[in-house]
């Protein structure tokens, strides 16, 4: 647990001690054990996954806000790769693979349809801001923060996403505002802003 709270979430010693109800000490030997740990693996290099290049990660965020942007089901099914996960934390939503993701996209997901898109990055990882159309306001409001994990597939054109997870600024209500990102949109704003 601390590994992944330090390591891959970045936390801070004393976040992941507050939340252990630990001390920054015992947060910190715990880090250095499992380094440890993992270190006497002695992974080979190809049996770790690659991460695509920051390059790669543009392209397929790109690519990935054109489908969206159209609500093009099939081009974004053709970025997944054949285990993505799909989940909208604190909602028990988690979907796995493309045809899963594909009918939720075309069933309660559609509600997404129209909606305007900014791209950003967010953990370290390429992502998108999303504003839902609200028929009443005639605006488009704050929905999500989502983040596209990817995995290298052996070359430069074939990363694909492993894993798309919204933040629902309905829960988070301060998200949108920690990244900077206007509190709505309106007609004269491009669907996809970079």
């Amino acid at each position: 647990v601390v590994l992944v709270l330090r390591e891959v979430l970045r936390w801070s010693a004393k976040e992941v001690a507050d939340v252990l109800d630990t001390s920054v000490a015992s947060v910190n030997s715990a880090l250095q054990r499992a380094r440890a740990t993992l270190d006497e693996l002695d992974l080979e290099d190809d049996e770790a996954p690659t991460r695509p290049s920051t390059d790669e990660e543009s392209r397929l965020l790109e690519q990935y806000l054109e489908a969206f942007a159209e609500y093009d089901i099939d081009r974004i099914v053709a970025l997944l790769r054949y285990d993505v996960v799909f989940d909208m934390p604190p909602l028990p939503l988690w979907i796995r693979g493309p045809e899963e993701v594909s009918a939720f996209m075309l069933g309660p997901g559609a509600a997404c349809r129209g909606s305007k898109l900014i791209a950003t990055s967010a953990n370290g990882l390429p992502a998108f801001a999303s504003y839902k159309p609200d028929p009443e306001s005639g605006a488009w409001l704050p929905w999500s923060v989502t983040l596209l994990e990817a995995e290298a597939m052996g070359g430069a054109t074939n990363a694909r996403v492993t894993g798309v997870h919204h933040f629902l600024a309905p829960f988070l209500p301060n998200l949108f505002r920690s990244f900077g990102l206007p509190g709505h949109l309106g007609d004269a704003d491009p669907v996809v802003s970079r």
